[in-house]
This record gives C-alpha cells, sequence and structure tokens, in this order.
C-alpha cells in the first residue's frame, strides 16, 4: 500500500487537480493535515476521508487531537477567535522549531510568542497574500488552476469560518468564503461556485485590510 508523505499536500496528479480546481468539494485542511469531502450544503462542514479516491494511497493521520492538546498546553481556548496565526497553517506541525518560546516573569511553564491572527468576518476586506500556503504551485498546473495569480488581490468575505460543535468526522475548517473584485473569468481561471468570483480561502492565506 502506498503512503503520501505528511509533508506533500498532493499524492497524484488527480488529487492536485481537483484541489484546486475545487470542481468537486475536495479539501485539504492543512492545519489539522486533513482531507474531506465538502458537503457542499451550503455550510463548511465536510466528510474526512483516509485513503485517495483516486490512487488508492493512505492519507497521514490527521493531527486534529493534537492540534487541540498543544493548543490546551498552551492555555489557549480552541473557540477563541484570536487562535495564533501559527496553528491556522501547517507552520505548527511542520516547522515546530519555528515558534518561539519564551518565560513569563511570574511562571516557570514555557510559552510559545505567538502572532495572533485577525477575525474575518462577513463583509470584511482582505488580501491574498498565498494560496494553499505558498507563493507560487509546487509543481506545473493547468493556466485555469493557477489562483496564484490572484496574489495581492483584493476581496470581500462572504461567509466567514462557522464555530459549532462538531462531530466525529463531521468536521469545520478554517477556510472563508472570498469574493474577489477581478474578474476570475477575464483571468482564465476555473469559478466553480455559484456566487461568482468566489473562491474558498484558508484564513492563513489572507490579511485583513485595515480599513474592514
Amino acid at each position: 500500500m502506498n503512503t503520501k508523505p505528511p509533508n506533500q499536500p498532493y499524492c497524484c496528479t488527480q488529487m492536485e487537480h481537483l484541489l484546486l480546481s475545487q470542481e468537486i468539494g475536495l479539501i485539504y485542511i492543512a492545519k489539522y493535515r486533513e482531507y474531506g469531502l465538502d458537503y457542499q450544503d451550503g455550510g463548511s462542514a465536510f466528510q474526512i476521508i483516509h485513503f485517495c479516491p483516486w490512487c488508492g494511497t493512505k492519507l497521514p493521520t490527521s493531527l486534529r487531537n493534537e492540534w487541540h492538546d498543544r493548543l490546551e498546553a498552551e492555555g489557549i481556548d480552541a473557540l477563541d477567535l484570536n487562535i495564533p496565526i501559527e496553528f491556522e497553517s501547517e507552520e505548527w506541525w511542520l516547522n515546530p522549531s519555528n515558534l518561539k518560546l519564551h518565560r513569563d516573569k511570574d511562571s516557570s511553564i514555557a510559552k510559545t510568542d505567538y502572532k495572533k491572527k485577525p477575525f474575518f468576518a462577513a463583509g470584511s476586506k482582505a488580501k491574498l497574500i498565498s494560496f494553499q500556503g505558498s507563493q507560487e504551485p509546487i509543481r506545473k498546473i493547468n493556466a485555469h488552476e493557477n489562483y496564484w495569480i490572484l496574489i495581492g488581490a483584493l476581496g470581500e468575505i462572504v461567509q466567514p469560518t462557522e464555530i459549532i460543535n462538531f462531530q466525529e468526522e463531521e468536521v469545520i475548517d478554517g477556510r472563508v468564503l472570498v469574493r474577489f473584485f477581478a474578474n476570475l473569468e477575464s483571468l482564465g481561471l476555473s469559478n466553480h461556485n455559484s456566487i461568482k468570483d468566489s473562491l474558498w480561502i484558508s484564513e492563513s492565506d489572507l490579511e485583513l485590510c485595515q480599513d474592514s
């Protein structure tokens, strides 16, 4: 049985294509290292998958429990809207040595000095600063899937992250629906969402505009 390397988001070209195109609601949540199929019911819940539906490769074990355990160890509430930005991407598990530690004057417990993430409310303006955690594609892709050309583009948050109690293997993610002010079709990009010029974007790929 093939096993996908945990630090690579794609195990085959078909998975790469469908993750980028958003044609069937296949999603990858980097902070949890989870793959799933979006129910496409207007919400952000999805069904976790453990094997690639196309090549059969076993996908990496989810780090959802470890994510919660690490937040708890740092004294951070998982429902806090100001969760450190490192925990909204793969940064916390892929490059743990990059997390800066400090000690409080009145405590012997080491804590982490994190950047705080903004809260992306509906109607707020945001700028795309990366796509799927990078500044450019990690491999050759079709032109209509090159959403990296939108880096620097502005948009409006149409649907923010939902905060709900999740059931086992039915979860929410850290994505928001962004309607870009740029015309995706004129840029030669695919747009499969019902709202024109909109894409589901990870919060860690966005920067909140100051005038929001």
